[in-house]
């Protein structure tokens, strides 16, 4: 994801499908990627000061049954001050449930802890979004506990082969 890639998002689908060379879903964006998110992202891509967001767009390549490139999510990291990486993660509704979100964090956090010089990943997600807690636990997060502040629950992941540590 870039600052241009960002631009396209909220202004033209059409131009943001050109860029990927994937089919965008009329239901983009996904869950909790809407216009603040985008926006957010823009100001962490074009301050230097705050050049600190990693982040991809899912793209489900052709298979027997579909012939075209679909754009069905995306996801990535924000470094914070303190040097801890952030996962997040979003995919559309109709591709949940179907392994994509496990399949591309268990991709995410290998690349970054072999990119970057860091030690752990942590991730929030609320506790209602049972899929997302999956696919937090399926890629050897742990609980680490309750935000109060948004409602939201934390888990992290060490470099360790050993969570606990």
């Amino acid at each position: 994801m870039n600052r241009e890639l960002c631009l396209y998002e909220l202004s033209s689908r059409s131009r943001l499908q050109e860029a990927l060379d994937a089919s965008v879903p009329g239901t983009w964006p996904p869950v909790l990627m809407d216009n603040d998110t985008i926006q957010e992202f823009l100001i962490r891509l074009t301050d230097p000061r705050l050049c600190r967001l990693y982040a991809f767009y899912w793209i489900r390549l052709p298979d027997q049954d579909s012939k075209e490139r679909i754009c069905i999510g995306n996801g990535g990291f924000f470094l914070d001050d303190e040097g801890i990486f952030e996962l997040g993660y979003s995919i559309l509704p109709e591709w949940e449930n179907q392994g994509y979100a496990t399949e591309a964090v268990s991709t995410l956090v290998p690349w970054a802890f072999d990119n970057h010089q860091i030690h752990t990943i942590i991730a929030r997600t609320y506790p209602y979004l049972h899929a997302s807690v999956r696919v937090l636990e399926k890629n050897q997060f742990v609980f680490t506990g309750l935000d109060s502040k948004d409602g939201t629950v934390i888990y992290h992941r060490c470099k360790s082969p050993d969570p606990e540590r």
